[in-house]
């Protein structure tokens, strides 16, 4: 399990974003092929966060953006669901100019 992410009894959990008031590449979390999770994006006023993902063998680089998994969240308090089996996330802040943003990866199976 990659460093950032906690998994106990079947359930996972990762903060992809904190605090964050400006671009952003994002940085990748391994998930290990663990599904479906969940990602909760807020705090966002007038900014957008995409969830991207990967199934290289090995870290991306950060600044490599890779798939992008549902649309872009540009409103607060809003949900991105990964049904199938993926490497690695990260959460990408292209355009920023309020709010202070805060992602969450959660899964359980």
């Amino acid at each position: 399990m990659a460093i950032g992410m906690q998994q106990l009894h079947g359930r996972v959990n990762a903060q992809l974003l904190t605090n964050v008031v400006a671009t952003t590449n994002g940085e990748w979390v391994g998930v290990d092929g663990f599904y479906p999770f969940t990602v909760h994006v807020d705090g966002i006023v007038d900014a957008t966060v995409q969830v991207r993902v990967s199934n290289l063998p090995t870290r991306p680089l950060d600044t490599a953006h890779a798939a992008q998994a549902g649309l872009d969240i540009t409103g607060d308090d809003q949900f991105v669901v990964v049904d199938y089996p993926v490497r690695w996330v990260k959460c990408r802040v292209p355009t920023w100019v309020a709010g202070t943003l805060n992602a969450y990866l959660y899964g359980a199976q």
